[in-house]
């Protein structure tokens, strides 16, 4: 089985013991999958790639909004009232 937020976890920890720095860490569980895979539009942020997107709030290392393919999925807490205000006032 598979415990989802044991990759974020993952690259936090491995940043934190310094062992990599955290965007080599973030990418073990972005790019690499990606790219085992097959899925090269995917994985990092860049002109034409997905645009699948995870936002962390990183004092309380909990992930606060999901974008996939550019798109909102999922948000939460400030991120949602950020977003929800712009669209509010637009």
């Amino acid at each position: 089985d598979y415990h989802y937020p044991a990759l974020w976890q993952a690259a936090f920890r491995l940043a934190n013991d310094g062992v990599l720095p955290f965007a080599d860490a973030w990418g073990l569980v972005s790019w690499g999958p990606a790219g085992v895979m097959g899925l090269h539009d995917r994985g990092w942020l860049d002109v034409g790639k997905r645009a699948d997107l995870v936002i962390f709030d990183p004092a309380a290392r909990r992930v606060v909004g999901t974008f996939a393919g550019g798109r909102p999925v999922w948000l939460g807490g400030k991120v949602a009232d950020a977003l929800l205000a712009d669209v509010d006032a637009g």
